[in-house]
């Protein structure tokens, strides 16, 4: 799996990590750095001829690198065919009173 993204400069960044998790929301990906949160990444798995894009939402030291979680962009979600649901509103949740 390959993990591009931009660094503090704007230069392109991109490393290959390895998929520890996955779930219709995002992915587990150990790589060999950390990256910010809310960095917005490209993600790309040849094998599968899968590309989308997300953001970090966290990230912690493993022994052999990081552990970075991705969340998936709506759209990546919608074209990959993952269920998107959408939070209910307070006015879908009768009140007790």
């Amino acid at each position: 799996m390959q993990v591009s993204w931009n660094g503090p400069a704007g230069e392109l960044r991109h490393c290959d990590g390895r998929c520890r998790d996955s779930s219709a929301g995002g992915l587990g990906i150990e790589l060999p750095e950390s990256l910010p949160i809310d960095t917005p990444v490209t993600l790309r798995i040849p094998s599968l001829n899968f590309t989308g894009t997300g953001v970090v939402r966290h990230s912690r030291r493993l022994a052999s690198g990081y552990l970075v979680g991705i969340g998936f962009s709506r759209l990546t979600r919608v074209l990959a065919g993952f269920p998107t649901f959408a939070p209910p509103s307070a006015k879908e949740f009768p009140s007790d009173s």
